[in-house]
């Protein structure tokens, strides 16, 4: 199992190469559907695995350096018992923190009001997809 510190370092060496204002964003790999109501087994984005740990879909792993309020941002779906059942456990913004290190975590569907905020001023320095990073 990796540690919390190795997970740290990992973030700290890719924010030690970010421009000065830069910002990462990596997102999940999305859910693959097999047929009407069966998913394949879910394969998290390796970038993002890397570099926190967290293998939930629907999370966005923002990286700010300098950022006052904490440098590690994580968006994931929010804590739901109905859910739960269904789709196995969810960490919750809550549990990213206390498990994952996060800085800050909020609901993935915050997401389109908060992290407008968080790019103004910063300059793309990582850009990730489904197909990898570039720098």
């Amino acid at each position: 199992m990796i540690s919390k510190r190795e997970y740290a370092r990992r973030r700290r060496d890719l924010m030690a190469m970010m421009e000065p204002n830069s910002i990462a964003v990596v997102a999940c790999a999305p859910e693959k559907i097999r047929s009407k109501d069966t998913h394949y087994a879910y394969k998290q984005n390796t970038n993002l695995s890397y570099l926190c740990g967290f293998h939930e879909p629907g999370s966005v792993l923002v990286l700010i350096p300098g950022r006052v309020l904490g440098e590690f941002v994580l968006f994931c779906r929010d804590k739901d018992i109905v859910r739960e059942t269904w789709d196995g456990y969810r960490e919750g913004p809550e549990g990213a923190v206390a498990h994952f290190a996060a800085n800050d975590a909020f609901p993935i569907d915050d997401i389109d009001d908060i992290l407008p905020g968080m790019l103004e001023g910063q300059e793309p320095s990582v850009l990730c997809d489904r197909q990898g990073c570039t720098v």
